[in-house]
C-alpha cells in the first residue's frame, strides 16, 4: 500500500509539474510505468471515434482489437477543466490518437505493445471478444507467446 501511495504522489507531482491544478489518481497496473518512463503525446492529432460513454479502457481495447489502431495508449489526459484523469486511447501507426470521449488538451500515457494490449484487453473486454480476436489472428498470437516465453526465459521484462 505505501509503494502505491508514493508512486501516486510521484504521478501527481509529474503530472502537474506540465500543467493542470488537479490529479485524480486511480492507482493500476501502469502506474509504475507512467512513473518511470510516461510521456506526454506533444502534437499529437487527435480524432474523436465512437464509442461507449464513460468505458475508455474497453474503448481502447476494441479499437485495438478491431485492428483500428496499432497501440493501446494508457495514462492521463488533462480535461478543458484542469484535472488529469484517468484514460486510455488507441495511437495508429501514424501517432494519432483515437479517443472515444471528447479529447483533452494533453494526454501523458505508456504506449502498450503487442503482448501489453492483449493483456490489457483482457482486463477490459469479455473473454468471448478474447477467443475470437485469437481465432482471427493465430500467427500473430503465437508470435506474442513466442515473445513472451523469451522474456520469462531470459528474465528480462518487457519494455514499456
Amino acid at each position: 500500500m505505501r509503494m502505491a501511495a508514493n508512486l501516486a504522489t510521484r504521478l501527481r507531482r509529474k503530472l502537474l509539474a506540465i500543467d493542470g491544478s488537479d490529479v485524480v489518481v486511480n492507482p493500476d497496473t501502469y502506474m509504475s510505468d507512467l512513473v518511470d518512463h510516461g510521456r506526454i503525446f506533444k502534437k499529437a492529432h487527435v480524432r474523436i471515434v465512437g464509442g461507449l460513454p464513460n468505458q475508455c479502457h474497453y474503448n481502447a481495447a476494441r479499437l485495438w482489437l478491431a485492428g483500428r489502431c496499432s497501440n493501446i495508449g494508457t495514462g492521463y489526459y488533462l480535461c478543458f477543466d484542469g484535472r488529469w484523469l484517468q484514460h486510455s486511447w488507441g495511437i495508429t501507426r501514424a501517432g494519432v490518437i483515437l479517443d472515444t470521449h471528447s479529447g483533452g488538451r494533453l494526454y501523458f500515457g505508456t504506449v502498450l505493445d503487442d503482448l501489453r494490449s492483449l493483456a490489457f484487453a483482457e482486463s477490459a473486454c469479455p473473454p468471448q471478444e478474447i477467443k475470437r480476436w485469437i481465432g482471427g489472428h493465430p500467427k500473430r498470437y503465437q508470435a506474442m507467446v513466442l515473445d513472451a516465453l523469451v522474456e520469462l526465459a531470459s528474465g528480462t521484462q518487457p519494455q514499456p
